[in-house]
């Protein structure tokens, strides 16, 4: 391992390296300095500039400091093992102020080091400050319990507290061990895998077998949702994940995040054909990657011989490219899952149920661009509302922490067995959990960079002296296994943690998968859980019953057979390919109906109510047309106009702030000052004194759904309501352009009548640019 700061030279031939390795940290460190410069030229932050910038506040500011604290009685960290130094920084600054501060935390569970994390940072606190070790458990049988806690002192030494089981021990077995016969590597036979879901098959089919509902604590049969199979990796979960399903059994599972779920990917692949029938990437994605899965070398070929792909997907969606620039994205999206087929294609893709979701959330993602506020929009860069923007902006949320998440088909709880990994077990429970992949190598590795932190004696500067560590990748393995030699420690430590929560997520039954022993005696010895409980907590597995040193602890043992189970025999069996695969989950086949067009008042085009009887054009002030340098876009301009508006009829008072909020000059926010006066001044005499800016009001839509709107102005007389629209832009016919804005106006008219309590007399046109309003009455 090696410190920027602090390299060690090591003579002989392994000095080149040495001039290697501190190249690659200088560079590192040189990269991230290009990357806060760049920051700063952008004027954006990321996450870690928020902790840290908070932070410094709080240590350069104590006027701020104090009048949080100020506000709060007591600060509460929970799984404080987690927080890194840097976050430490900014919560330590609150905790050591605070009139009373409780942290609460466990090192035997501080397993997120690859994020920053350093158990050090707990162990520093427990010895300077009072501590309340917790003895008490109200998850597991206590039968594991009793398992858990003579492993305990083997992996922590007299660190660890035992804990006291508060749930009665239960009926069925608690303790399971399925010892196999062959290697994971093994060429031949079963794998893993099948004999853990042939198991699972076996426990889900037995109408004995029963756990304890966590709500009514009463006996029901056990269901797939009840069980979870924890891996160390994500590329185990997957294995785990085929074997269950062929056995029909339904899975839940981590692979991969829902931005790149294939139905979403092959929805966002479409749309983008929809709007582009020229964009050949698109039309290469959609027609391989979609329902008709054309081959990758015959959608090339057809299209450096012919220029296009012609697949009916493709097709279908070429017919949606007239209209598609001016369809709303929300509608489109739904044009483009039907035309395509996405829906009906979920069904025979793996976990045709997630497919669903992930697909719903898609649709859902649409609808909410569609209702997001267009400044909130802009103001994360995204101008307009086409296809394309839509999925930009999308494609940035996702990347936002916590937003790349796969929608739950079945609600709160999973509906199948749940496949996680050991790391993202942890916080969470199952009545059974197989742990599995024990054999799984978890050495140090090379080619990494990480954070060191030389002490934490002095908690208020625990990050000034740190350093920035990496551990080379030679082509000489016994050189990168000199530098890796010191991780070893570290390494184990983490391991010894990371078993530690595998084995305690089980509420009724534990389920252990043992592998055979690696046979290796020759160091380096590789660092696995398997080791760490046979070499370390000298378990042995003898009749019916685990052994770890002189306790014993009874045990359902399995011995598997080198052959694959029978459950896995495919004689008789229809085997399907992925395009042609039955619907599962008993889905039912309905016919579709006529779609019915939503269409929101802004992007109406037609109205069955009549224009007005009267509509006359008057001049009420002077025109303005923004020209700063600032609002570029017109629809910038728009937005300016009518956030202005709004204060100068609203708050009169605050005038002075129009210009830097709105962006505008001070002549521009004179002449719209008068605009303002000149509006409520025409309105009054007209009987409408009372207005209502920016009035929020929800219109029903042609599904039965409502949307919410904003009407920019709505006057009040004594005999009913004028509705006033605001429109920038030039005019060369008032009549014409109002009469284009008639659907929008009659669908707020509508709007405004059924809930205002009087009737609407009349709807205007208020033309910014000119200082005229249109105003149609009689209606």
């Amino acid at each position: 391992m090696l410190a920027a700061d602090n390299l060690v030279t090591h003579p002989g031939p392994l000095e080149d390296a040495v001039s290697h390795a501190r190249a690659l940290v200088e560079g590192a460190q040189s990269a991230m300095t290009d990357y806060e410069t760049r920051k700063r030229e952008l004027g954006v932050i990321d996450f870690s500039d928020m902790v840290t910038n908070a932070a410094r506040i709080l240590e350069e500011k104590p006027a701020v400091l104090g009048a949080i604290m100020d506000e709060v009685d007591c600060v509460i960290v929970d799984e404080f093992q987690d927080t890194n130094p840097i976050q430490f920084t900014f919560l330590w600054a609150l905790a050591r102020r605070a009139k009373r501060a409780l942290i609460v935390g466990d090192t035997k569970q501080a397993i997120m080091g690859f994020q920053g994390a350093d158990p050090r940072l707990t162990v520093a606190l427990t010895q300077q400050f009072e501590t309340s070790p917790l003895d008490r458990n109200w998850r597991s049988d206590p039968r594991i319990m009793d398992f858990v806690n003579a492993l305990g002192p083997c992996l922590f030494g007299d660190d660890y507290t035992a804990l006291a089981a508060q749930n009665a021990a239960g009926h069925d077995t608690a303790l399971e061990v399925i010892e196999l016969a062959n290697k994971r590597g093994a060429r031949s036979g079963g794998k893993p895998q099948h004999f853990i879901a042939d198991r699972l098959l076996s426990l889900l089919t037995d109408d004995q077998v029963t756990i304890v509902d966590r709500h009514s604590k009463a006996l029901r049969d056990l269901e797939p949702r009840d069980v979870a199979i924890l891996c160390p990796t994500h590329n185990h979960c997957a294995s785990y994940a085929a074997a269950l399903r062929a056995l029909g059994l339904p899975v839940r599972v981590a692979e991969g995040g829902w931005w790149q779920s294939k139905i979403v990917q092959a929805a966002c692949f479409a749309l983008r054909f929809a709007v582009d029938p020229a964009d050949n990437h698109a039309a290469i994605c959609t027609a391989t990657l979609g329902p008709g899965a054309t081959p990758l070398t015959e959608a090339l070929g057809a299209l450096a011989r012919k220029g296009r792909i012609d697949t009916p997907e493709l097709a279908a969606l070429q017919g949606l490219w007239p209209d598609s620039l001016a369809t709303p994205v929300d509608r489109l999206v739904h044009q483009v899952i039907q035309v395509v087929g996405l829906r009906d294609w979920c069904d025979r893709l793996d976990d045709p149920a997630q497919m669903r979701a992930d697909l719903l959330r898609f649709e859902a993602e649409a609808a909410a661009f569609m209702e997001a506020h267009r400044d909130m929009r802009e103001a994360s860069g995204f101008y307009g509302q086409s296809a394309n923007v839509f999925l930009g902006w999308l494609e940035n949320k996702v990347g936002l922490k916590g937003e790349d998440l796969r929608p739950n088909p079945a609600g709160a709880e999973a509906d199948g067995i749940e496949i996680v990994t050991w790391h993202a077990s942890k916080g969470r429970e199952w009545p059974v959990v197989v742990v599995c992949g024990l054999d799984h190598k978890l050495d140090p590795r090379a080619g990494t960079f990480s954070t060191k932190f030389p002490g934490f004696d002095d908690l208020d500067h625990v990050i000034e002296e740190a350093t920035l560590a990496y551990a080379p990748d030679f082509a000489a393995p016994e050189a990168t296994a000199r530098f890796l030699h010191e991780l070893y420690p570290e390494s184990e430590e983490t391991a010894r943690r990371l078993l530690y929560v595998a084995l305690t997520r089980a509420r009724d039954r534990l389920i252990i998968e043992w592998p055979q022993d690696d046979d290796k005696v020759e160091p380096p010895l590789p660092l696995t859980a398997r080791r760490l409980l046979h070499d370390v907590c000298s378990i042995k597995l003898q009749g019916n019953e685990i052994t770890v040193g002189s306790a014993n602890f009874p045990s359902r043992m399995t011995i598997c057979d080198k052959e694959i189970p029978a459950s896995f025999d495919t004689v008789g069996r229809i085997c399907l390919a992925s395009s042609n695969r039955e619907p599962r989950f008993a889905i039912e086949r309905r016919a579709i109906g006529q779609l019915t067009s939503v269409i929101s008042p802004s992007q109406a085009i037609a109205t069955a109510r009549p224009l007005p009887s009267q509509i006359d054009t008057r001049a009420i002030s002077v025109g303005v047309r923004l020209t700063g340098s600032d609002l570029a876009q017109a629809t910038d301009k728009g937005t300016a106009v009518h956030e202005a508006l709004r204060i100068l009829l609203c708050r009169p008072d605050l005038r002075g702030r129009v210009s830097q909020h709105c962006r505008v000059s001070d002549a521009e926010v004179q002449v719209l000052e008068q605009q303002a006066q000149a509006l409520r001044q025409t309105l009054a005499e007209l009987g409408y004194p009372r207005l209502h800016i920016e009035q929020p009001i929800e219109i029903a839509l042609t599904d039965g759904g409502r949307q919410s709107i904003i009407v920019d102005l709505i006057a009040e007389g004594a005999e009913g309501f004028i509705i006033i629209d605001h429109k920038s832009g030039p005019i060369a016919d008032h009549a014409v352009r109002f009469e284009s804005y008639w659907p929008q106006l009659a669908a707020y008219i509508d709007a405004v009548g059924n809930r205002g309590g009087k009737p609407v007399n009349g709807a205007a046109v208020f033309w910014t640019e000119t200082g005229e309003l249109t105003i149609g009455l009689g209606i």
